[in-house]
């Protein structure tokens, strides 16, 4: 499992790839703004986040 933190035009979201046999499994947070997605960076990489 390994999370990113991705951004683009002032936006923000925290995908998650979690390897398979068969494929990945991709999970994406909601967009958000950039301030908000790095706040939540930060919890997940403090293992805060859930």
């Amino acid at each position: 499992m390994f999370f990113e933190l991705c951004e683009a035009g002032g936006m923000a979201f925290v995908r998650r790839t979690v390897q398979n046999e068969k494929r990945p499994e991709v999970t994406e947070t909601h967009r958000m703004r950039v301030r908000q997605g790095r706040e939540l960076w930060a919890a997940v990489l403090s293992g805060m986040a859930r």
